[in-house]
């Protein structure tokens, strides 16, 4: 199996684990469905791919990977809304929250335009 196709599997396991995690989110619900629902967009064409050796390009590789590390930002954000202690510091904290819900965003748009 190649390094491209691995990272693939990877990324899909955490869109999915994302997903699970959005119905405990307990703050800014609407902005972690918003970033689930970009993360699915973007993944959703990568589950086809696991067979196709267009992805083994060294080039892919690396967007992948950072597509990878992305999603993973993505999913250490979102997690953090599912804690009943913190939920109330993280609206306090909206707009750094907004802030880096953009970013995520921006970030997710840059690697899916790269593939």
């Amino acid at each position: 199996m190649s390094e491209a196709i691995a990272t693939i599997e990877k990324i899909i396991k955490i869109a999915i684990i994302i997903k699970k995690t959005i119905k405990q989110v307990k703050a800014n619900k609407k902005q972690c469905e918003r970033l689930s629902k970009r993360i699915d967009a973007t993944t959703t064409p990568l589950e086809s791919l696991t067979t196709n050796d267009v992805y083994s390009h060294p080039k892919y590789s690396k967007t992948l990977t950072n597509l990878f590390k992305c999603i993973q930002q993505c999913q250490q954000f979102i997690e953090k809304f599912c804690d009943e202690k913190n939920w109330i510091i993280r609206v306090i904290k909206k707009d750094s929250n907004q802030e880096n819900f953009q970013e995520l965003n921006q970030l997710l748009l840059h690697y899916s335009i790269d593939l």
